[in-house]
């Protein structure tokens, strides 16, 4: 049982540690290396692509003025392919407001509600505090009385286990964002410039709502850890102790719960960003 418990304990620790700092910001592009170097890449093999696109556009407005194809009208056109090129250019740093936009409103949910001293800084969560701290600290030992002044509770043998298993998917699906994310920035040139040509500038709407739904999904997560993290100091004393077993087994309990929640949002959130308009107008 010892044993058994202690690898629950390790698995849940571990598995909130792996979360640290990049699960309810999104990625900042100009902050990370890797990526920032993958964009200028791109961005070099883009601008000769506008250039081609720039050609082709000249000879579909010379073939518009004769069959009368109004979506290839000089007036209809230009202010596309300049916005096309302009966030083509210019598309990292769109990505990184956004992401800073984000990130000072979580900041700023969290300064109102929780406080960063019961949750850390965004670099620390969901580590630094809050709703998955029993993840950390629980555990169970026979040799041991349950509570109260302890995180020692014999529902860890069981809770526990379905805590590290809801929280392995939910690495999971972090890394799926995470990599998402950066795919994005990647391709953001060739996607942003394909609003430059009617023919292709569904896939420019199509670039901006995946980022939307991306970051509208940390956005939920972070509002899901507040809300939840705020029924965690009732169940503590002034050390950050639970006050009895009960108040232990009720904070694995949230910890399930946000969990949970955490894992049946994206989902949802995807598929409501991804049905909406998008934010460029289309060319019917």
């Amino acid at each position: 049982t010892i044993w058994y418990a202690q690898r629950v304990s390790d698995a849940n620790r571990a598995a909130v540690e792996n979360l640290k700092g990049n699960f309810l910001t999104p990625v900042d592009p100009l902050t990370d290396q890797a990526t920032t170097d993958l964009y200028g890449k791109m961005l070099v093999i883009t601008i000769p692509l506008l250039t081609l696109g720039g050609l082709i556009l000249g000879y579909l407005i010379m073939v518009a003025r004769t069959t009368g194809e109004s979506a290839y009208a000089v007036r209809s056109v230009t202010p596309r392919f300049v916005v096309g090129a302009v966030l083509s250019i210019c598309g990292i740093y769109l990505v990184s407001v956004l992401a800073q936009f984000v990130i000072a409103t979580d900041l700023a949910m969290v300064g109102v509600s929780v406080t960063p001293e019961s949750v850390g800084g965004a670099e620390e969560w969901p580590t630094g505090g809050g709703v998955f701290l029993v993840l950390q600290r629980g555990g169970f030992d026979p040799r041991i009385g349950e509570g109260p002044a302890n995180w020692n509770s014999g529902a860890w043998l069981s809770s526990g286990l379905l805590a590290a298993v809801l929280m392995t998917f939910l690495q999971m699906m972090n890394a799926v964002l995470g990599a998402v994310e950066r795919l994005l920035v990647v391709l953001g040139p060739i996607c942003l410039a394909a609003y430059a040509l009617p023919a292709s500038q569904r896939l420019a709407n199509l670039w901006l709502k995946l980022l939307s739904a991306v970051l509208a999904v940390r956005f939920g997560w972070a509002i899901v850890f507040i809300l939840f993290s705020l029924q965690v100091p009732p169940h503590l004393n002034n050390a950050s102790v639970p006050l009895s077993v009960g108040d232990t087994n009720a904070l694995i309990g949230l910890a399930l719960g946000a969990a949970a929640l955490m894992l049946v949002l994206p989902p949802i959130l995807v598929n409501l960003v991804l049905n909406s308009p998008g934010p460029l107008r289309v060319e019917r």
